[in-house]
């Protein structure tokens, strides 16, 4: 059964002593040796583990967490885990009004982050690829706008009508904001 922080705290204060959901999540934190010690074996890590030392393949998400009773997110857990290490880079609880970010984490050269539409938002992705890290995600045209060769944005809806059905193809595009607009250069498989 899955159980946010809060309700895990609440029945652990039900049962023996008072903690709260903060202190549930740095407990988990702690656990990572453990977590890796259990995965590892499950998961056969010694078949994965072929990158490059000076790289790390990090999954990134995110997850409402609502108390007992509640009738919408209380609080969001946001989770960086190494893929090929099976440990937490970093987990962060934020307020109910912090949204999935790729500005949680802590990402740098020679990081390969793969996340969700969730995070596919031009700034984070900008200064993210600054840090010189990788990002992976996929994204929703309505809100990553990409840009061609020439500065001009990119319809990808219509880009893409004239793809033959069953086929790949891949556009090479850029992504900018307001403050930078030279923006970073990037690649959309569709």
């Amino acid at each position: 059964m899955d159980k946010s922080l809060r309700e895990t705290a609440a029945d652990f204060t039900l049962l023996y002593e008072s903690i709260t959901d903060s202190s549930i999540a740095e407990r988990l934190a702690a656990c990572r040796p453990w977590r890796q010690a259990v995965l590892s074996p499950m998961l056969h890590t010694q078949t994965v583990a072929t990158l490059p030392a000076s790289w790390r393949f990090l999954v990134i998400d995110g997850s409402h967490v609502q108390g007992p009773g509640a009738r919408g997110t209380q609080s969001r857990l946001h989770i960086c885990m190494d893929l090929v290490q099976l440990q937490c880079v970093a987990i962060t609880v934020t307020d109910q009004h912090t949204g999935e970010s790729l500005e949680h984490f802590p990402l740098g050269p020679g990081d390969i982050a793969l996340a969700d539409r969730g995070y596919a938002y031009a700034t984070p992705i900008v200064e993210t690829v600054r840090k010189q890290a990788e990002v992976v995600l996929r994204m929703s045209p309505a809100h990553l706008p990409v840009y061609d060769g020439d500065g001009q944005r990119l319809d990808l809806v219509q880009q893409l009508r004239t793809q033959p059905w069953a086929t790949l193809r891949t556009l090479d595009v850029g992504i900018r904001t307001p403050s930078s607009p030279q923006g970073v250069h990037g690649y959309v498989h569709a």
